[in-house]
């Protein structure tokens, strides 16, 4: 007798922004569609917002193969409109998230018994721990940038502009030569050294993109 398919099992793990939060739950769905199995793993603040304030409740209960899975508490829940907020986010993402992450990608709990343990993970494309858990296990990762594929372009070209001398910007405010009003505190050496650090991660073998192909095809082509 034929044993039956299993279905592959994705764990999506956004970071715990709402833009990107929100651009990954329509790939969880797209992948819902297909009959995949998703588990989306979000920190607890994220998931009551969103049962509060949104219809994904409703919205996913069309789906028996998707489930959500909260992060431990402890993560970093002040701002993250500033630089300092961001990083003081994904710092405590590493020191929470990771050991949660590889405990559930390593046992399958506390995913019910009528899913198969997790067989591919897509990662929101700033969490490098995501690869470093899934090469420890062997479990396959991809990253998911939530940006769109011109942004993330013009991410690849800092480093140039750096060596070039385009960056940092030089001066107080708009003085002919380029800099910009406003951004000072965004431009010294130290935050595009973040920046640079962060682009030369080894890439995953696939990593896709959120965009519309007849938008962004161009620039689909210049991503290395």
């Amino acid at each position: 007798m034929d044993q039956p398919e299993l279905v592959p099992h994705v764990l999506i793990f956004p970071f715990p922004a709402q833009g990107h939060v929100n651009s990954m739950l329509k790939l969880a769905e797209l992948l819902c569609l297909s009959g995949i199995h998703v588990t989306y793993l979000v920190s607890a603040s994220i998931h009551c917002r969103l049962l509060t304030h949104t219809n994904v409740q409703s919205r996913f209960n069309h789906y028996p193969g998707f489930c959500f899975q909260t992060l431990p508490y402890g993560l970093y829940e002040g701002t993250v409109h500033t630089h300092d907020g961001v990083f003081k986010l994904y710092e405590s993402l590493k020191a929470i998230a990771k050991s949660f992450l590889r405990e559930l990608m390593v046992s399958g709990r506390p995913i019910t018994n009528a899913r198969r343990p997790v067989t591919c993970v897509i990662a929101d494309g700033v969490l490098s721990l995501a690869i470093e858990v899934g090469e420890e296990i062997g479990i396959p990762v991809i990253f998911f940038r939530t940006i769109s594929a011109c942004a993330f372009w013009a991410y690849f070209c800092i480093p140039e502009l750096i060596e070039a001398g385009e960056l940092p910007f030089n001066g107080d405010g708009d003085s002919g030569d380029g800099s910009l009003s406003g951004v000072r505190s965004f431009s010294s050496p130290l935050d595009f050294s973040h920046v640079v650090s962060l682009l030369s991660c080894e890439p995953p073998p696939v990593l896709l993109s959120s965009c519309f192909d007849h938008l962004s095809r161009s620039h689909l082509y210049l991503l290395p």
